[in-house]
C-alpha cells in the first residue's frame, strides 16, 4: 500500500498546532498549578484552624491548676509525631511557652516570636496565617496563629504544618497533567497526521490533475470523498477541464475546418515568421515546393525552398518589406504567380505571407489565345490576299480576255468557298464548346453510317478510290447524339477522301465490346507522323500546310471531332504511319439495355 508522505505545508501545519496546543496545555498547567496551591491551601488552613481547636478543648482539659500553665510538651509531641504538625504555644510578649520540635530546655535559644507575621496578626486581628521559610523545620511551611485562653492565661497558639504535603499533592497534579497535557499532544499529532494523509491524498490527486491540465492532458474527472474545500476544488477543477475540453475541441474543429479551407484553396499558401522559420503551409504550397509531404513547420525557409528566384524574392522581401509580385517558373515547367505580403499579427511583428498561384494553364490558354487569332488572321489573310490579287488583275487587263477572267473568277470562287467553310467550321467549333453537356440518346448508329458511306462513295470513286463498309448487321444501339455522330463520321470520311491518294483504298467498320461500339475509318493516305499524333487536334493544326489549302481543309475539323466526341463521352484514338495511312477510332457508349452479360 503506498501511503502518501507528509507534505511541507503539512509539517508546518503540525508544528504550529503542536506549539499552540502546548503553550495552552502549559499554561493551563500553570494555572491549575497555582489554583490547586490556592486550594490546598485554603484547605490546610481549615486543617490547622480545626486542629487548633481541637487542641485547645485537649490542653484546657489537662490544665487542673487555674492561672498555671502544665507542661504541654509529651502531650504536643506526641500530637506533633503522629499528624507532622509543629504547635506552639506562645506568650502574649511573643516569648515561646512551649513547641513540639524543641526541648523545653532549648527554648530560651529562640527568639521572641512577636514579629512573626502570624504571630503579629494573631495579637492584631486574634488569628493570623502565613506561609514562609521556618529556620526550625529548615523548610517552608504554613503557620497559623490564634489568640486564645488556656487555663485562664492568654496565650498563642501557633501550629505549623511543612509544605511537604502540599509540594506532594502539587507533584501529584502536576505529574498527572503533564501525563495528560503529552497523551493529548500525541494524540494530536496522530489525528493530525491521519488526517493530513487523507487530505494528502486529496492534495496530490488535485496536485497531478493540476499538472494534468498545465501540460493540456485530460485525465478522468476526479471525485473527492473529504467533503470540504477540496472537494469543491476538485469540482472547480472538473470544470475546468470540461470547459477546456471544449474550447479546445471547438478550437480543434475551427483549426480543421481552416485546414481544409486552405487546403481545398488552389493557392499554395506559406507563412514565415520574423526569425525566417515556416510557420503555416498547406499541401498546395508542398505541391509546388515538390516537397514529399514532410512537415515543414518551425524549418528555415531557405532549407526547405529551393527555387532560386523565389529565394531571392523572399530575401528583397525581408530586406524591405513590401508587396512583391512576380511570376517564376518550375523545373516541372508550371508557372507560378508569387504574391509576398507583409504580416502581422499580436505576435509576429515582422512576417511574410507568400501566396502561390498555379498561372501554367492561364498562360497556356494565353498562349492559345494568341494563336488562335494569329491562325484565324493568316487563314484569313492568305484567301482574302488572293481574291484581292485575282480581282485587282481582272481590274487590270484580265476582264477582256474571257478565257482568263473566267480562270481567275473560278479561283476567286474556290478562295470564297474556302473563307465560307472556315467561317462555318469557326461558328460550328464555337457553338460546340459553349455547349458543357447535352442530353444523350439512344439510337443505331449504322443508318447514319451506311448513308454516309453512300454519301461519300461518289468522292472516292472521282479519285477512283475504293470505299468499303465492313459492318456486321446486328442490332446494336450506342448512346449519344445522331446529329453530332453524323458531324463526327462525317469529318473523318472527309479528311480520308480529301488525304488518301487516287487509287487508295478507305475502310469503314466497327468492333463491339461489352460496353463500347467502336467505329473506325482507316485509311491507305499520307500517314500523319508519330511526333505530330498529340497535336492534330488542335485548332489550325495541319501536318502539311501546303496540301491542306490545296485539298481545302481549314485545320478545325479533328478539332470538333475531339470537341463532339467528348460532349457525347466518347473518346477519339488514332493509329498511324507515314505513306501507309491512318486509322481514326471513335469509342461510343453503349446503351445499357444493349450491353451483353458477360457469361458466368
Amino acid at each position: 500500500m503506498n501511503i502518501p508522505a507528509i507534505t511541507t505545508f503539512q509539517k508546518k501545519q503540525i508544528k504550529i498546532i503542536t506549539l499552540t496546543l502546548f503553550l495552552v496545555l502549559s499554561l493551563s498547567g500553570l494555572l491549575l498549578h497555582f489554583t490547586m496551591k490556592n486550594i490546598l491551601k485554603q484547605q490546610f488552613k481549615e486543617e490547622l484552624f480545626i486542629s487548633s481547636i481541637f487542641l485547645e478543648q485537649q490542653m484546657q482539659q489537662h490544665a487542673q491548676t487555674p492561672g498555671q500553665l502544665p507542661d504541654f510538651r509529651p502531650f504536643l509531641h506526641q500530637w506533633d509525631e503522629s499528624f507532622n504538625i509543629r504547635i506552639s504555644l506562645i506568650d502574649t510578649t511573643g516569648t515561646p511557652l512551649v513547641d513540639s520540635h524543641i526541648p523545653n530546655t532549648q527554648l530560651f535559644r529562640l527568639k521572641s516570636m512577636k514579629n512573626r507575621p502570624e504571630v503579629w496578626e494573631a495579637l492584631q486581628q486574634g488569628e493570623g496565617f502565613s506561609q514562609r521559610f521556618s529556620p526550625t523545620l529548615s523548610q517552608k511551611a504554613i503557620f497559623y496563629a490564634r489568640l486564645t485562653t488556656i487555663n485562664k492565661t492568654p496565650v498563642i497558639l501557633r501550629l505549623a504544618l511543612p509544605n511537604t504535603a502540599m509540594n506532594q499533592y502539587l507533584r501529584y497534579i502536576d505529574t498527572f497533567w503533564i501525563i495528560l497535557s503529552v497523551l493529548i499532544l500525541l494524540v494530536t499529532i496522530v489525528s493530525i497526521i491521519l488526517f493530513g494523509r487523507q487530505q494528502n491524498t486529496a492534495i496530490q490527486q488535485l496536485k497531478a490533475k493540476m499538472q494534468s491540465l498545465s501540460k493540456g492532458e485530460l485525465s478522468n474527472p476526479l471525485y473527492l470523498a473529504t467533503h470540504d474545500e477540496l472537494t469543491e476544488m476538485a469540482q472547480l477543477l472538473n470544470k475546468i477541464e470540461r470547459t477546456f475540453l471544449n474550447q479546445t475541441n471547438e478550437l480543434q474543429h475551427e483549426k480543421e475546418e481552416l485546414n481544409t479551407i486552405l487546403s481545398s484553396i488552389s493557392e499554395g499558401l506559406i507563412a514565415i515568421d520574423e526569425h525566417q522559420k515556416i510557420i503555416f503551409y498547406n499541401k498546395i504550397a508542398l505541391d509546388f515546393l515538390q516537397n514529399g509531404g514532410e512537415d515543414i513547420i518551425n524549418l528555415p525557409y531557405y532549407d526547405v525552398i529551393r527555387n532560386a528566384h523565389m529565394l531571392s524574392l523572399i530575401e528583397l522581401f525581408f530586406q524591405k518589406p513590401y508587396v512583391i509580385q512576380d511570376e517564376i517558373e518550375l523545373e516541372d515547367e508550371r508557372i507560378l504567380e508569387v504574391t509576398l505580403s507583409p504580416l502581422q499579427t499580436p505576435r509576429l511583428k515582422k512576417g511574410c505571407m507568400i501566396v502561390m498561384r498555379d498561372v501554367t494553364h492561364f498562360k497556356k490558354l494565353e498562349k492559345i489565345r494568341r494563336d488562335f487569332v494569329a491562325n484565324v488572321s493568316h487563314e484569313f489573310k492568305t484567301p482574302l490576299a488572293a481574291i484581292r490579287g485575282y480581282a485587282e488583275t481582272l481590274l487590270d487587263w484580265a476582264l477582256e480576255d474571257k478565257e482568263t477572267s473566267h480562270k481567275y473568277i473560278t479561283k476567286i470562287l474556290r478562295q470564297s468557298n474556302q473563307l465560307e467553310n472556315l467561317v462555318s467550321d469557326l461558328l460550328e467549333l464555337a457553338r460546340i464548346e459553349k455547349l458543357h453537356t447535352i442530353e444523350l440518346a439512344a439510337f443505331d448508329p449504322f443508318p447514319i453510317v451506311e448513308s454516309l458511306v453512300q454519301q461519300y462513295k461518289e468522292q472516292a470513286q472521282k479519285k477512283h478510290q475504293s470505299l468499303t463498309l465492313q459492318w456486321a448487321r446486328e442490332p446494336v444501339r450506342i448512346l449519344g447524339e445522331p446529329d453530332m455522330f453524323r458531324s463526327i463520321l462525317a469529318n473523318l470520311l472527309d479528311n480520308a477522301v480529301k488525304y488518301t491518294p487516287v487509287g487508295g483504298s478507305i475502310t469503314v467498320f466497327a468492333r463491339a465490346t461489352i460496353e463500347k461500339l467502336i467505329v473506325s475509318v482507316k485509311d491507305t493516305g499520307i500517314g500523319i507522323p508519330r511526333k505530330e499524333l498529340d497535336r492534330i487536334f488542335e485548332r489550325f493544326y495541319r501536318v502539311d500546310r501546303a496540301r491542306s489549302r490545296e485539298v481545302g481543309g481549314t485545320g478545325l475539323g479533328l478539332s470538333i471531332v475531339k470537341h463532339m466526341a467528348e460532349l457525347q463521352k466518347a473518346t477519339v484514338t488514332v493509329e498511324s504511319e507515314v505513306g501507309k495511312g491512318s486509322c481514326f477510332s471513335v469509342a461510343f457508349l453503349r446503351a445499357t439495355d444493349e450491353r451483353p452479360h458477360p457469361a458466368s
